[in-house]
C-alpha cells in the first residue's frame, strides 16, 4: 500500500474503475488501516478520521451481510482477527490521545512505534548484544532487565542523537543506497512535531463524520450492485 498507484486507486474519481468500485473500496480500507498508525505525517484527528472510518464500514459490511443468507461471512469478510485488531487499534488510538492530552505530553503519541514491530526490532537487537566471544543469543528474563535491554537503550540513544547531530550510521542505511536518496526518504518519513493534541469534542465530530462518510460509500456500492467484494 506504499506505492502512489495503489493509493491513487484506492480513492479515485467516481468515473473511473468502473465495475471495481469494490475492489477500490477494500484497497481504501486497507491503506486506511495501516496509514492511521504507520503515516508519520498525519495528525492525530485524521489519523483517528480513518482508522474510524474502517470500523464503520467493516461493522455495515459485516450488518448486510447478517441481513440475508446470500453471502456468508466466511466467504465474503475479512477474518475475525482482522475485525477485533480494527475495532481494537481505533479505541486504542483515541485512548492514547485522551491520556497522553491528560498528561500533558503530546510528543509521545508516537503511533509508529506502537505496532509489533518494533517491539521485535528491540528483542532483536537484545540478541545481538551478546559479548564478541560468546556466540550465546538466548537469554532469560533477569538478564534482559539488568544488561541487555539497557545496552540497547544506550546503544538507541547514541544512534538519535547522532541523527539530531547529522551524523550517518552506515549500518542504518540499506545496501547501495545513495546519500541524496537517504536525504529525501529521511525527509519524507519524518514525524511531523505534535504540539496539541485532539480534546473530546474535535474526536467526536471527526467519529461522527467517519461514520457518516462509510455509511455513504458503502451506500454508493449498494447502488451500483457491488457489495460482494
Amino acid at each position: 500500500m506504499c506505492k502512489s498507484k495503489l493509493i491513487y486507486i484506492s480513492d479515485p474519481p467516481l468515473q473511473l474503475y468502473l465495475g471495481s468500485e469494490g475492489t477500490c473500496f477494500y484497497l481504501k480500507l486497507m491503506m486506511y488501516s495501516t496509514s492511521s498508525y504507520l503515516d508519520r505525517k498525519l495528525k492525530p484527528l485524521e489519523r483517528i478520521y480513518r482508522i474510524w472510518y474502517v470500523n464503520f464500514s467493516l461493522r455495515l459490511w459485516r450488518f448486510w451481510l447478517q441481513c440475508d443468507k446470500v453471502y456468508s461471512l466466511e466467504k465474503n469478510y475479512v477474518t475475525p482477527n482482522v475485525q477485533r485488531c480494527v475495532e481494537l487499534n481505533a479505541h486504542g488510538l483515541v485512548s492514547s490521545n485522551i491520556v497522553l492530552k491528560t498528561l500533558n505530553m503530546p510528543h509521545q503519541f508516537n503511533t509508529s512505534q506502537m505496532g509489533s514491530q518494533s517491539c521485535e526490532s528491540f528483542f532483536r537487537s537484545t540478541r545481538s548484544v551478546s559479548s564478541s566471544g560468546s556466540s550465546q543469543t538466548n537469554f532469560t528474563f533477569f538478564e534482559f532487565e539488568v544488561d541487555r535491554s539497557k545496552k540497547v537503550d544506550v546503544s538507541k540513544k547514541i544512534t538519535a542523537q547522532g541523527v539530531v547531530d547529522g551524523i550517518k550510521y552506515p549500518r542504518n542505511r540499506q545496501p547501495f543506497q545513495t546519500e541524496n536518496k537517504q536525504n529525501d526518504e529521511d525527509n519524507a518519513n519524518a514525524t511531523v512535531p505534535i504540539e496539541e493534541l485532539a480534546s473530546l469534542e474535535e474526536i467526536e465530530i471527526e467519529i461522527m463524520r467517519a461514520q457518516r462518510d462509510s455509511e455513504y460509500d458503502l451506500g454508493l456500492l449498494g447502488k451500483t450492485e457491488i457489495v460482494a467484494f
